[in-house]
């Protein structure tokens, strides 16, 4: 079973809904499962990064993860160790992280030095990982997208990748 944490922003939304479409086996973590709004059969339990406390359960059974961190404070990845120790601890096989771009391109800005850190924990973490590193447009293009279409109402044209591929730009081990 695949679990995505962070499955009420505008990306674990939209990968909740495909995998949930496509008949994969899908939980998803929010911190108010009650006002999350997800399809139905998606099996929606609280999880929060802040709270360890909350992650065995919602790890239990699950064998990959696709991870969004919120974002990054003055301690670092504090939620990506979070994550690995849970994870590692519920024999989960595979991560998947959501970076940004900006990484590979030497960014400073706090944002991509945040997510920096953040994959090489998941990278040190021992279990397969895969990082994604879409770009702002591709970003935008999820997230402006109405029923398939763009906003000038063309049909988006998507790609399909196998969960716990490289898709993007992105790495994988």
């Amino acid at each position: 079973m695949i679990l995505v944490a962070g499955a009420t922003g505008n990306v674990g939304s939209e990968l909740v809904a495909r995998l949930a479409a496509d008949g994969v086996p899908v939980r998803a973590t929010t911190r108010t499962p009650e006002k999350s709004g997800l399809p139905s059969g998606v099996d929606v339990v609280a999880g929060d990064f802040d709270k360890p406390e909350t992650l065995p359960a919602a790890l239990d059974g699950i064998d990959r993860v696709f991870v969004v961190p919120p974002g990054y404070g003055p301690e670092g990845p504090v939620q990506e160790r979070t994550l690995v120790a849970a994870a590692r601890a519920a024999g989960v096989q595979h991560l998947v992280k959501l970076s940004t771009s900006g990484v590979t391109h030497g960014a400073t800005d706090p944002l991509s030095s945040g997510h920096r850190h953040g994959e090489q924990v998941v990278q040190d973490s021992g279990l397969a990982w895969t990082i994604l590193r879409p770009g702002t447009q591709r970003t935008r293009t999820c997230s402006t997208g109405v029923d398939g279409r763009s906003e000038r109402g063309r049909p988006l044209r998507t790609r399909r990748y196998r969960f716990g591929t490289g898709g993007f730009s992105g790495s994988v081990r």
